[in-house]
């Protein structure tokens, strides 16, 4: 015969914990006049305290199907939490596995979680790597803008541009010197030489 089974997680093992369940799901038979049988919990690590212990709940279940459905249906889960009594109760039996016991196998099943956990899961989750490299308050340009280049002077747009010749011709003009000194400068090295020459009695 099918059945569903509920078995505390390990991790919350305490005698006073597997009284709650046993507690919550006694309340659950009387309401909805189930059939509900304790079972010892057999490990093969360790033995098991003689308290902790998982429940074959006797109900109808869902016929399995091949889309791979991992949670309990919603009448399931409204009739645990509606037998329990306190938030850490609701928390207890959240916390248990469940699962489908079909002739052939055991196919698992857990609450769905709220929107408002899973909202706050995502909020306590710790930065990702890639926000914590970019450093809070640096702005990427936007495409199209680009950063000035320290030291760079801005270049003038194309109808502003002088052609290389004009260039070139500006930077010679300053090297070279205008035609009067040139001239000027001529004469004294002939005058120079000249002079020496009369000097040396040539």
């Amino acid at each position: 015969m099918n059945y569903m089974v509920c078995i505390p997680f390990p991790d919350m093992v305490s005698r006073e914990n597997c009284e709650k369940v046993h507690n919550i799901l006694a309340r659950m038979s009387d309401a909805y006049k189930l059939n509900i049988v304790p079972e010892p919990v057999k490990a093969r690590q360790a033995p098991c305290p003689e308290y902790y212990r998982k429940y074959r709940i006797y109900k109808e279940i869902r016929e399995r199907d091949g889309n791979g459905e991992a949670y309990l249906l919603q009448e399931e889960e409204d009739m645990i939490l509606s037998v329990c009594r306190t938030p850490e109760e609701e928390a207890l039996m959240r916390s248990c596995t469940y699962a489908y016991r079909y002739p052939s196998s055991l196919v698992l099943k857990s609450f769905r979680e709220d929107k408002k956990e899973k909202k706050e899961k995502r909020e306590s989750r710790p930065e990702s790597r890639g926000e914590r490299s970019r450093g809070e308050g640096l702005e990427k340009p936007e495409r199209g803008e680009l950063q000035e280049r320290a030291g760079k002077p801005e270049r003038a747009s194309r109808g502003e541009r002088q052609t290389r010749g004009e260039r070139q011709g500006q930077s010679e003009k300053a090297e070279r010197p205008g035609r009067g000194e040139r001239r000027e400068r001529l004469e004294r090295s002939e005058k120079t030489s000249r002079g020496g020459n009369n000097d040396a009695g040539i």
